[in-house]
């Protein structure tokens, strides 16, 4: 047998250092504790960064849309619902202010016109409004001998009140704090009347005002009353047309053929 091969010292120590050499390599290349990394980042999107003293988003302020201005206020009505008109008042008035030129043929009957303290009615507006309905060819001018101005005071006192004002102002009528009435100097128009006329009146409430007008203003005239003079005709301005129509069409004119048939109608009032 041959004698085993013992390694001798020099290959040992080179074993020795190679081993160190490797373990050393291994020791430099390895993980130094990297932090893990995200699903996001391994999947190649990097999630964005977000500092800690940024400031949350505020949305941007919707602006409001502007409402709608509310329509103007009609001067010739106080504005108020039927269950809300005051059924008294003060019995004093505002007057409107200047006078007319005259309309019709003299002499010229004079008036002035009024709104009662307390009722939110423009008494100008209401003044133009009387001046354009007896400035009308189908008003009492109409016939050619009578003619009307208005004066800043004085003359027949038209007005428009409180029903209980009316009632005083009517005395010893009975207007019941329901109808107008020409008497003691005045022309009282009931305020509910004004705002709201009567169920069975079959036209407008600008026709049923300017009716009123001219139908108190017949009194002043001497003129009486009258009643229907057959079904579907305009009721004469004399009937009672508060009351009712009896078969008649309602009508605001004394002479209503001379607008038709001329194709006149009342001046605009404001």
């Amino acid at each position: 047998m041959h004698p085993r091969k013992v390694p001798c010292l020099h290959q040992v120590r080179c074993l020795f250092w190679l081993a160190l050499l490797v373990f050393g390599l291994g020791a430099c290349t390895g993980s130094r504790n990297e932090p893990a990394r995200s699903e996001a980042e391994r999947e190649g999107n990097p999630a964005e960064e977000v500092s800690p003293d940024a400031a949350p988003s505020t949305p941007e302020p919707v602006a409001e849309p502007t409402p709608a201005p509310p329509p103007p206020k009609d001067p010739l009505s106080t504005g108020l619902a039927k269950a809300d008109l005051p059924l008294d008042g003060s019995g004093t008035y505002r007057w409107a202010t200047g006078s007319s030129d005259p309309v019709g043929a003299s002499p010229y009957r004079k008036y002035s016109v009024g709104i009662e303290e307390g009722l939110d009615i423009d008494p100008d507006a209401f003044a133009a409004f009387v001046d354009a309905t007896y400035g009308d060819p189908r008003s009492w001018i109409g016939d050619g001998k009578r003619g009307f101005r208005r004066v800043e005071s004085g003359g027949i006192k038209i007005v428009i009140a409180a029903p209980t004002t009316v009632d005083r102002q009517c005395l010893p009528l009975h207007t019941e704090s329901t109808v107008s009435c020409a008497k003691n100097g005045y022309i009282s128009i009931n305020l509910t009347r004004w705002e709201v006329a009567v169920e069975h009146w079959d036209g407008s409430l600008e026709d049923y005002r300017r009716y009123v007008v001219n139908h108190e203003m017949g009194h002043y005239l001497a003129e009486l009353h009258e009643g229907c003079p057959s079904p579907g005709s305009p009721a004469p301005i004399m009937m009672q047309q508060t009351y009712f129509l009896k078969g008649c069409v309602g009508n605001a004119w004394p002479y209503p053929e001379l607008g038709t048939s001329e194709g006149k109608s009342a001046p605009e009032t404001p």
